[in-house]
């Protein structure tokens, strides 16, 4: 679905346009015109690239999936990637938002997440910009380009509390009901388990928030003339953001480290208790064996061999030994 608004000097905006006369509008004098396309086809993507005579390889880009965020330059216009972060049934789910942009113009391509989550919305991005860009003294491109990049930069701080949660969630378990206990075994796997997507999710959200940053730096430098002045200083509170996440991100790899070693020690020790568990009743049953097989040799010279009495006394030392046994074992906290 393709959305085009047009931004006037005076405060007008026009939002019927049609997204073949786009290229009418370009020659507006301070007017900014924002081209908003969600899940784009192939002929959306043509239909913009000869319109705003995109080139060649910044359009296939608009539909091939980038992984991670990055700048590119194509003569008179550019190419940002960046990602919408956002937890999905608990798991990690990024949206690629592509930002076209030129002299007097942006182009917006918000493409859903392969796995099922929807595209990054744009309300938030329409109210923001809307109320913002008289509030700021900015109404050109790269003001519209910093809400959008500003926007996305806040959700990452939003996903980055939800992972700690997660983390918090999971130390509880280690930590409080994760001790080693007889049973135990089943939740221990299950807490591994959650260990390894967080730490899949962690690896994940660093690689769409950390890039942003050398993705923003170029465009920080005065050498873009249609950037105005105004819009570079938000463009660096947006990299300040970027590194504050990347340094978030940073801490929480840590955690999850310091926590993935705790678990794994609980579970040596988990691992120790049953191994003890299993020595104590094998040397018990192996004591009571050796007596029955001793009595079961049928020699004539085995004391009271063949009597009633000899019987009694094989079953009470089989019991005396099991029970000094077991009450050793328990003693020493083995059982």
């Amino acid at each position: 679905m393709i959305r085009v608004r047009r931004y006037h000097g005076d405060g007008r905006v026009d939002e019927q346009i049609d997204p073949g006369d786009v290229s009418e509008c370009l020659g507006a004098r301070g007017a900014l015109l924002w081209v908003d396309v969600e899940d784009p086809s192939a002929e959306d993507v043509a239909v913009l690239a000869h319109e705003f005579d995109v080139h060649r390889l910044a359009a296939d880009d608009l539909l091939e999936p980038s992984p991670r965020p990055r700048l590119g330059r194509f003569g008179d216009h550019f190419l940002v990637v960046a990602h919408d972060t956002r937890l999905q049934a608990g798991r990690l789910a990024t949206c690629e938002v592509d930002l076209v942009f030129g002299d007097g113009w942006l182009i917006s391509v918000r493409k859903p997440h392969p796995g099922g989550a929807g595209p990054m919305p744009v309300e938030p991005v329409v109210e923001r910009f809307e109320r913002q860009r008289w509030e700021e003294g900015a109404t050109d491109e790269g003001f519209l380009l910093y809400v959008v990049l500003d926007v996305l930069a806040e959700g990452f701080f939003g996903t980055a509390e939800a992972l700690e949660d997660r983390l918090d969630a999971i130390e509880s378990v280690i930590f409080t009901e994760g001790s080693p206990t007889p049973g135990s075994g089943d939740r221990l796997t299950g807490v591994t388990e959650q260990l390894y997507h967080l730490r899949q999710d962690l690896v994940g959200f660093r690689r769409v928030v950390a890039p942003l940053r050398e993705a923003i730096t170029p465009l920080l430098r005065p050498e873009i003339h249609f950037l105005s002045e105004a819009a570079l200083i938000h463009l660096r509170d947006v990299y300040d953001m970027a590194v504050r996440a990347t340094d978030q991100v940073d801490a929480l790899r840590d955690l999850l480290n310091g926590a993935l070693e705790a678990h794994l020690s609980i579970m040596s020790n988990h691992m120790n208790l049953v191994m003890k568990q299993a020595t104590s009743w094998g040397a018990i049953i192996v004591v009571a064996t050796l007596v029955a097989g001793i009595y079961g040799m049928n020699f004539d010279n085995i004391p009271w061999n063949g009597r009633r009495e000899g019987f009694i006394f094989a079953l009470a030392l089989m019991a005396a030994c099991t029970t000094l046994l077991y009450r050793m074992f328990r003693r020493r906290d083995w059982l």
